[in-house]
């Protein structure tokens, strides 16, 4: 019976999760029709069913749009036809999971009971369920990280053992260690398949391995052997996207570039606001569009060199940018291409988002960095990989983005670290919380208080 009851809060924050995405979906997101680059996936997933290419112009292969994301609309239209209706469900399914990710990562940290709250809340924050109603990656590539991220924290909690003898903490080998080393290589592989600075992540690796055996938390032969094996996994899934980019480009060519968002990100039209919001990407007159046309190394190594020769000739300009992304990245929400409620404005449940957003959002940016404080302090090395994730999409969202919705992979993060601060201030099932703490010190000190004026009234008598 206890084996039953156990993944029953896991299933009841996934059927909540999915009745509020599926809620979503039904009226948000109700005649909903991909345009902007959920139109380009769109186009490259009929083209892959119909005419068998990889393109979104005839006979213009492209490399620029890594394929993951393709393929899989490819395959949904090709079962069960070209209704964008049953991707969305997908995504609702997927991002139901990662609640179910954030849920168990808390329970694992915080105790049963923080996590189920913290369960709740990703289930119903709309920073995660309003990526579901679009065509767009951010659902797949949060969906993948949350998942990779989790392997990670599952990886190191198996491989940690108590050395009695030393008190330092080491790393144990056991078989079952093995299922999260693989499992976490596939969702590296597919991060890397999903977007196009995916591949940073391999950074991430090392800098979290480095951690750990700098603080002794594992030893270092075990944290290569397993990194490599890990690595050597995703980079096995990606084999075939690079042959292909090398059949049609003659170079292996990354999974895709990152030319064309440096050089919109960097100009003057991003600067002054021409036509866009001030600090969004807005690329220059005559560049190049991947999607229409050939995309070489070189239109990559040209479009990289232009971003920087605008940087160099802007020095003074630069810092106000990077600024203005810093701004932009923790607005709550700032005009998307082709969301929902931004094609149908007038829908009461359209309106209802727009003041929804700002409401949900910004309590859980401060609860979260309440969180980052105090499990700062007694969790840092179970929380490590968590951090690492949030710095690194913070400073890419800076250098490449500047936008709000590329803050969507850390959001299921900023909500464990909700949970971090309800538990410093509720405790879990072992640990008195601040709150409880503050309530016994109050309960003691009035006691105190109450013997002093006894003791005293007691003198007075005795004195009389």
């Amino acid at each position: 019976m206890r084996s039953i009851k156990q993944p029953i809060p896991a299933i009841s924050v996934f059927c909540l999760a999915l009745l509020v995405r599926v809620f979503y979906n039904l009226t948000v997101a109700d005649s909903y029709t991909p345009t902007f680059d959920a139109g380009v996936y769109n186009i490259l997933a009929n083209n892959l069913i119909h005419i068998h290419c990889y393109c979104r112009a005839l006979h213009h292969s492209t490399t620029f749009r890594p394929p993951l994301w393709p393929f899989i609309l490819a395959t949904i239209y090709f079962f069960a036809g070209e209704h964008n209706e049953y991707a969305r469900l997908l995504y609702c399914v997927l991002d139901s999971i990662t609640c179910v990710f954030a849920y168990l990562i808390a329970s694992d940290l915080f105790g049963k009971r923080i996590a189920l709250i913290t369960g709740i809340i990703a289930a119903t924050y709309v920073g995660l369920f309003v990526w579901t109603g679009w065509l767009y990656t951010e659902t797949l590539y949060t969906f993948c990280l949350t998942a990779l991220i989790f392997s990670l924290h599952r990886l190191q909690q198996h491989m940690l053992a108590e050395n009695p003898g030393t008190g330092k903490t080491f790393l144990t080998v056991a078989r079952t260690e093995w299922r999260w080393i693989i499992v976490g290589g596939i969702f590296l592989g597919l991060t890397l398949l999903t977007r196009p600075t995916g591949s940073i992540l391999i950074g991430l690796l090392c800098i979290w391995a480095v951690f750990l055996i700098t603080h002794k938390v594992l030893l270092w032969r075990v944290a290569v052997k397993n990194v490599f094996i890990l690595l050597s996994v995703a980079l096995l899934l990606n084999v075939p996207w690079f042959y292909r980019n090398y059949l049609v480009t003659h170079t292996f060519f990354p999974v895709s570039a990152i030319g064309t968002t440096l050089v919109g990100n960097y100009d003057d039209n991003v600067l002054l606001g021409h036509n866009v919001i001030r600090g969004m990407w807005a690329p220059p007159e005559k560049t190049i569009n991947p999607d229409f046309h050939d995309y070489t190394l070189a239109d990559e190594q040209s479009d990289t060199a232009k971003a920087f020769i605008w940087m160099r000739t802007h020095l003074s300009e630069v810092p106000i940018l990077l600024g203005l992304h810093v701004l932009n990245m923790w607005t709550p929400y700032l005009y998307a291409h082709g969301l929902p409620f931004e094609q149908i404005q007038n829908r009461p449940s359209s309106q209802i988002m727009f003041y929804l957003i700002p409401i949900a959002s910004i309590p859980v940016f401060l609860l979260a960095a309440v969180g980052l404080v105090v499990t700062w302090k007694r969790k840092k090395h179970l929380l490590v990989i968590v951090y690492l994730v949030i710095v690194l999409t913070i400073l890419q969202n800076i250098a490449f983005y500047g936008s709000p919705r590329y803050r969507a992979p850390i959001e299921p993060l900023l909500v464990v670290l909700v949970g971090g601060a309800l538990w410093w201030w509720m405790g879990n099932e072992d640990e008195v919380g601040a709150w409880r703490h503050f309530r016994s010190s109050k309960a003691n000190a009035q006691e105190v208080t109450e013997g002093i004026q006894s003791a005293q009234e007691v003198e007075i008598v005795s004195g009389k």
